[in-house]
């Protein structure tokens, strides 16, 4: 029934797809297409054009499919809540601006456009956009729903969180809203005989959004969201916050170590999973309201796999490195991410001259990154190839990026530390640089901290 196709190092899923598309297409016999149906709220706008794109000229025929046959044969799917699943608004003093000024912002950016509204579909701009955070799903503080931006407010449809009064009064440039009422002012401008203008994001909207906004009908405007950028670049409040969350990170890091070396060397009996779920409750008795990541917890030669799955049947013994890279979400509202590398063992342990080289080269690398001095205008991947300097002389390289954006998630673009990045780095931009050197047979060091 299934045909398992993998795609080539460096070739997008979509892309790949399209090939096998035009590759089923040549086997249609006579003039007839390949008729293909695709799930419309399953594609980004962008993501569709593009292989619309690269089937121009060929035989296929991509009809929407809502709901779509796998729609059918599954059934309703409720949404599944991880924690309580309530809204909480996060305090000016660590986000530096109101819903209002943010607003005022976008009804600049809609005026000069000529536009009446932005679509905002990403969930982490609704969650900047709008001062709130969620506990609906675990590693995450976004929550799920759609947002409409007007020159005068945010209507905001929530999914599944609850709207209490409470929360209304408290959040007075945003109006709840039922998913109609994203569409009901414009719809009265179209009925009216004027066809309202609607900008929305084709790297993050959906084509189902997009038809559904074009049938009211309105023009829609295919432009990058203001709030991309805006929510990338940290204001002197939001970063006091990031710091602060930042440094409680780092300390409870720190605990950890201390702990895990004195319990081995008492002779307990530690796991690379006991070691995890230590460090998680450790975050949390220190105030963090989840992790922003499944903690990577890798002892001796597992360090040599990027991202290695804690294991219960590994045990943490002295004369090895231990890698962990951890996370988590503090009431700032804002993902930390950190990784140390250390040697376990005690007074009478020393790390091989393998063990030693590594680390040493890590920590140059490391040091070359967050010292680096770059000009204005500079990109990722020239920040990434000073990195990476220190390893190259020696002919040492990592298989994987330099760093990341951080934000409201612990993933975020712009900016992009790698190889390949040309998204420029700008002041206020959050970052991690995070080289690593994996050897079969040593093991594995990663450092990163977040610039």
């Amino acid at each position: 029934v299934w045909t398992v196709v993998k795609s080539a190092f460096g070739v997008t899923n979509e892309k790949a797809l399209g090939e096998k598309l035009i590759e089923l297409a040549a086997k249609c016999e006579g003039d007839a297409a390949l008729a293909a149906g695709y799930e419309p709220e399953r594609y980004a706008v962008k993501t569709f054009d593009a292989l619309e794109e690269q089937l121009r000229g060929v035989a296929v025929s991509l009809r929407p499919l809502a709901p779509s046959p796998i729609d059918r044969v599954r059934g309703e799917v409720p949404f599944a809540i991880t924690g309580d699943g309530r809204l909480r608004v996060l305090d000016e003093s660590s986000v530096g601006r109101s819903v209002g000024d943010k607003v005022k912002d976008i009804a600049a950016w809609l005026t000069t456009r000529r536009a009446d509204a932005l679509v905002v579909s990403k969930l982490d701009e609704i969650a900047w956009l709008t001062n709130l955070r969620g506990s609906e799903a675990s590693y995450a503080t976004t929550f799920r729903a759609e947002a409409v931006a007007t020159r005068d407010a945010v209507l905001l449809c929530v999914h599944a969180a609850p709207v209490t009064d409470e929360l209304r009064a408290r959040c007075p440039g945003v109006r709840f809203v039922a998913h109609d009422e994203l569409f009901s002012a414009l719809k009265e401008a179209a009925s009216k005989g004027r066809k309202p203008r609607v900008a929305l994001d084709p790297a993050s909207v959906s084509v189902a959004t997009r038809d559904a906004f074009a049938a009211l009908p309105a023009e829609v405007l295919a432009l990058e969201s203001p709030i991309v950028k805006a929510k990338a670049k940290k204001n002197p409040t939001e970063l006091a916050a990031m710091k602060r969350a930042f440094a409680k990170a780092d300390s409870v890091v720190a605990e950890a170590q201390r702990w895990l070396l004195g319990e081995v060397s008492n002779g307990a009996r530690v796991s690379e999973t006991d070691f995890a779920r230590k460090v998680e409750s450790l975050f949390l008795a220190a105030g963090a309201v989840g992790l922003s990541f499944k903690v990577i917890s890798a002892f001796g030669l597992n360090g040599a796999s990027v991202h290695h799955p804690p294991s219960d049947s590994t045990l943490i013994e002295a004369g090895q490195l231990m890698l962990l890279d951890t996370g988590c979400y503090f009431e700032e509202g804002y993902a930390t991410d950190l990784t140390r590398t250390f040697f376990v063992g005690g007074a009478g342990d020393a790390p091989t001259t393998e063990q030693q080289r590594l680390y040493t080269m890590t920590l140059r690398s490391a040091i070359a990154g967050m010292t680096a001095r770059v000009a204005k205008g500079a990109v990722g991947a020239q920040l990434d190839g000073i990195t990476r300097a220190p390893l190259w002389a020696e002919g040492l390289d990592y298989a994987h990026g330099t760093g990341h954006g951080v934000g409201i998630n612990v993933h975020e673009s712009p900016p992009g530390v790698t190889k390949m990045s040309t998204l420029g780095i700008e002041e206020g931009h959050v970052f991690s640089i995070e080289p690593g050197l994996y050897v079969e047979g040593v093991g594995g060091g990663r450092i990163e901290n977040l610039c």
